[in-house]
């Protein structure tokens, strides 16, 4: 019974381990009214095996043009399925890795991703909906990017703050110098004392 349990345990530990995982990869931000290209990242799936994505388009997006790097399948021998927004694609990758790219085309305002989903012999998964950002590069909007800098635009690329002055520095005299000042001051002392004597002895003899 033990022995089982622990067969078990490994089972599930390899499937975990050689799981497949799909991500997204969309730009940051494009212009409006242009052509966007969309890569799909499968990595850990099983190879020489099925291997299923569903994607979920923004509402009102079709797919221009489309290709699949690293399956088994000729483009024309890879099933593909059209329901409503939802695209699909089946096809055998050659390695733990492939990827699917498309091409869309974006109007004036953002649009938002659905959920895509995939599966092959390891398991199956999802992958959340995401935003791709439609907007032109306006200065003042909080975003530093495309051809903006601190010169053209420091409202959205601050200048980096300038070093701090460095402190003056306070000389602190030496022991040696602090010494010969005081006897220069022990000299004079004593020379008006000598001088004030010699005096006072002139007058008296004077008397």
């Amino acid at each position: 019974m033990r022995l089982i349990l622990y067969f078990v345990l490994i089972l599930l530990t390899m499937s975990f381990v050689t799981a497949a995982s799909v991500t997204r990869s969309l730009p940051s931000r494009v212009d409006p009214n242009s052509a966007v290209k969309v890569r799909l990242i499968i990595s850990g799936a099983t190879a020489d095996s099925l291997f299923t994505v569903e994607e979920e388009l923004p509402s009102g997006i079709n797919i221009n043009e489309w290709s699949v790097t690293g399956a088994k399948e000729a483009k024309t021998d890879i099933t593909t399925r059209i329901t409503g927004n939802r695209y699909g694609w089946s096809f055998t990758p050659t390695s733990s890795s492939a990827t699917i790219e498309y091409g869309i085309d974006v109007g004036a305002s953002s649009v938002s991703f659905g959920s895509l989903i995939y599966f092959d012999p390891s398991g199956q998964g999802k992958v959340d909906g995401s935003t791709l950002r439609v907007a032109a590069i306006t200065c003042g909007d909080g975003i530093c990017e495309g051809n903006e800098n601190s010169d053209n635009c420091e409202s959205d690329c601050p200048r980096a703050a300038k070093p701090a002055a460095p402190k003056e520095e306070v000389k602190v005299e030496e022991p040696e110098e602090e010494v010969k000042k005081s006897n220069v001051g022990l000299l004079i002392i004593l020379g008006i004392v000598i001088l004030g004597l010699v005096i006072y002895l002139f007058v008296k003899k004077r008397r």
